[in-house]
């Protein structure tokens, strides 16, 4: 092998002069004749020994290659300084933490955020530090999870006003030694403030209606069940309205659209007037309002409630110069934590109800559109009344009361809850012979009490089946049958026989 040979006898004759060792290491040295090494590095050591007189007999030289050595180390610096510079400018917390969750490492990033210089951080926690508890709380539970289980973890928190403010995301990944134990946490927090804020104004569109602001019918239903978990464990009790504005088909068709989406805006505005903040209030269909009373306070609540709505109409309609009178439809039901019911049974139930308050007025339900197919469907639109109690028989032996029967469908008082969704054969024997046979779907199906002692105080439901299936012919005669039974004079009977469809 070749090399600088000048050099080396200038190191010999140093080592013979002083008979002392030399050592040099990672001395650079090129080869002429062979350029396309480059420089290459050699640790080169040259030892004396002495022969009896105390003089150099011999030299031992050794030559050791470390160039692959030399630039793996130039590597890894030249990396670390890239890594340091890039940490020492991100955007982003970069922190590390020891065993006892003490910062031993934080780059500037912290203090653009926090306001605390990354000195101020080393060797303390974040409790040392003042953060407030619940974040202390956050972190010291993240770390600990890490060192435990030695598996990355992401937390997400919000930065105390004083100390910034905003959301952040942080990861938190475990740093090993060379016998595989757990060393270190190193931690990489980004500010996902805007992100959070984008997320929430597409949850709150989510839950809300445009036209109105309320809360739409998922918005509603989410808060809604919240509120029964709350008074489940609390055994307290609310109310649920259900509200309907008349003659909506009838404000589009006269007025047009526009006007019949501010009629919608303005009894929007009504129940915003009568119900508190606390109550919740929505829009869950077209021209179909519910509001979730809150703590329902009086024995009364049903009349309190319907008078203020009143009044708010009342006014409204006289400080308004329109070709249309605001008015609504409207049924309640409450709670009771003795008779558990799930927030569907309730919205059914008040729904019934409000479509008896309308017939009563004398109102009446037009074709809309159904979510179904995009079919139009006809509401409950001619309703029967029943003053006498019809018996019925329900599957050969139970018995079952008809409460009333429309178009729509019919609703049964029962010995037993029917199974949502279930599909029965209704036969109906009414006046004259005449027969029915319509096939109906329960839609809803509640406990409602007990009956009066005279019947044993037996607990009782109620249920509503839609018809389903209906031709034009099976409605004309059904509303025939409505109407028959109606009729003023003429000795009322109804018996039906309810068979679950295989």
């Amino acid at each position: 092998m070749d090399y600088p040979s000048e050099e080396l006898k200038g190191k010999f004759q140093r080592v013979v002069d002083t008979k002392e060792p030399y050592s040099a290491f990672e001395r650079p040295f090129t080869f002429p004749d062979h350029p396309e090494w480059g420089t290459t590095y050699w640790d080169l050591n040259v030892a004396p020994i002495l022969d009896e007189d105390g003089e150099v007999e011999l030299l031992i030289f050794s030559l050791l290659d470390v160039t692959e050595r030399r630039r793996a180390e130039e590597a890894l610096h030249r990396r670390e300084q890239e890594f340091k510079a890039l940490v020492e400018n991100a955007p982003d917390i970069v922190q590390r933490f020891d065993r006892e969750l003490r910062h031993i490492y934080i780059n500037p990033a912290a203090e653009r955020v926090t306001g605390i210089s990354p000195q101020a951080f080393m060797g303390k926690t974040h409790r040392e530090l003042g953060f407030p508890e619940n974040l202390v709380s956050i972190w010291n539970r993240a770390l600990q999870e890490v060192i435990k289980r030695g598996r990355e973890k992401v937390i997400e928190f919000e930065m105390p006003m004083d100390r910034g403010g905003g959301y952040m995301e942080a990861r938190l990944v475990p740093e090993f030694s060379k016998d595989g134990s757990l060393e270190s946490v190193l931690a990489i927090s980004r500010d996902i403030t805007d992100r959070k804020k984008l997320e929430e104004k597409l949850h709150t569109a989510s839950i809300t209606d445009e036209l109105t602001g309320l809360l739409n019918r998922r918005g509603f239903l989410i808060f809604a069940q919240k509120q029964l978990e709350i008074v489940r464990r609390n055994k307290k009790a609310f109310s649920i309205l259900y509200l309907d504005l008349d003659e909506m088909k009838k404000i589009n068709d006269e007025f047009g659209h526009k006007e019949g989406d501010q009629a919608l805006i303005d009894i929007s505005t009504i129940l915003k007037k009568t119900f508190r903040a606390s109550d919740i209030i929505a829009r869950i269909g077209g021209d179909e309002f519910t509001v979730l009373i809150t703590d329902p306070r009086g024995p009364a609540i049903e009349k309190t409630v319907a008078q203020h709505i009143q009044d708010h109409l009342r006014i409204h309609n006289e400080q308004t110069e329109k070709g249309y009178r605001l008015s609504g439809s409207m049924g309640m039901v409450h709670y009771d934590s003795e008779q558990p019911s799930s927030i569907d049974e309730l919205l059914a139930r008040a729904d019934e109800l409000m479509y008896e308050h309308k017939q009563h007025r004398g109102l009446k339900r037009e074709m809309i559109p159904s979510s179904r197919g995009g079919k139009k469907e006809e509401r409950l639109y001619e309703r029967y009344e029943a003053e006498d109690n019809f018996s019925a028989e329900l599957v050969v032996s139970d018995s079952a009361v008809v409460k009333n029967i429309s178009i729509g469908g019919l609703s049964v008082r029962t010995s037993q809850r029917l199974t949502k969704n279930t599909i029965y054969k209704i036969r109906m024997l009414c006046n004259h012979n005449e027969e029915l046979s319509p096939k109906g779907m329960v839609v809803w199906s509640s406990l409602m009490g007990k009956v009066s002692e005279k019947e044993a105080a037996e607990p009782y439901y109620e249920a509503g089946l839609r018809f389903i299936e209906l031709n034009d012919s099976l409605i004309s005669s059904l509303r025939k049958m409505i109407i028959g039974l109606s009729a003023s004079g003429e000795k009322r009977k109804l018996v039906i026989g309810l068979t679950a469809s295989g």
